[in-house]
């Protein structure tokens, strides 16, 4: 006998215990803006492969690009393994699509080839010189800690002067911003783990060192945003910073790119051109 939950009763309960991941804001958002509107009140024993393409079509029909698409899919299928865990399914139809299908509607067609990079760390230290004239220290610096150590854009804004080690000559990187509009409170002011959910360090290269010696502080943010006021911790914009690297870049005639390309995809291209591994 078939059992009556729903998929949309499921996924209320499921989202819910996955709140202490860092994922699941983002997995709610999907579920909610892309999968409710297709699973309706469909059991999860009613949907099949036939049914899972209507829905891949249709995402794709709403404009989503495959990485968004296989995001979506990725819910379903992590929901899926647990559906059967429990006893409500025996096959998890994810797993069922064929290679074509996966091919069309969820592999992405990012070539990491054609991605833009500055070639040169001169080029890098130029943008922070026009930077530093043009927006001032906290934006400069920030490209600089991206573009000379590889931190990301949420790591350098998290980043802490508490945090850099002059006398190792090394960075700890403990934290990154997290948006917090309309989100949960599990994390004071806005701070979470990096990516990788563990801290890490990096070394302060030649290059960097004395811009961050210009600049040091011994406790606060390293790139402080414009309301830096009695304690709080209010960070750089993401988009102050990638306005501030197209304007660095048309005025040095430099190609133009994303913040990201331009400071941590740069670093790490150089770092593999140079000889570096990249892991």
């Amino acid at each position: 006998m078939p059992h009556k939950i729903t998929l949309a009763e499921y996924a209320e309960s499921w989202l819910a215990a996955r709140s202490s991941k860092r994922a699941s804001y983002q997995e709610g958002i999907r579920w909610a803006k892309h999968l409710t509107p297709l699973i309706k009140n469909l059991r999860p024993d009613q949907v099949t492969v036939v049914l899972l393409k209507s829905w891949l079509q249709a995402l794709r029909a709403k404009g989503l690009s495959n990485g968004s698409i296989r995001l979506c899919v990725a819910i379903l299928s992590a929901m899926y393994s647990d559906l059967i865990e429990e006893g409500l399914v025996s096959v998890n139809v994810i797993q069922q699509l064929s290679s074509k299908t996966r091919a069309e509607y969820l592999k992405s067609s990012h070539d990491p080839r054609k991605v833009p990079f500055l070639p040169s760390p001169k080029d890098a230290y130029r943008v922070y010189t026009w930077l530093l004239e043009h927006r001032g220290r906290p934006v400069a610096l920030a490209y600089a800690i991206g573009a000379f150590a590889g931190l990301r854009t949420s790591e350098v804004r998290a980043l802490q002067w508490s945090d850099v080690d002059f006398a190792r000559g090394v960075i700890t990187v403990k934290h990154s911003v997290e948006q917090r509009k309309g989100r949960p409170t599990f994390c004071n002011e806005g701070l979470v783990p990096p990516k990788n959910g563990t801290a890490r360090v990096v070394p302060i290269f030649d290059i960097l060192l004395p811009l961050l010696q210009a600049a040091r502080g011994s406790v606060g943010l390293v790139c402080p945003g414009p309301e830096y006021l009695d304690g709080r911790l209010p960070f750089l914009r993401e988009r102050t910073l990638s306005e501030a690297i197209l304007d660095a870049l048309r005025a040095l005639e430099l190609p133009e790119m994303s913040y990201y390309c331009s400071t941590r995809h740069s670093y790490a291209s150089q770092w593999v051109l140079a000889g570096g591994n990249i892991h």
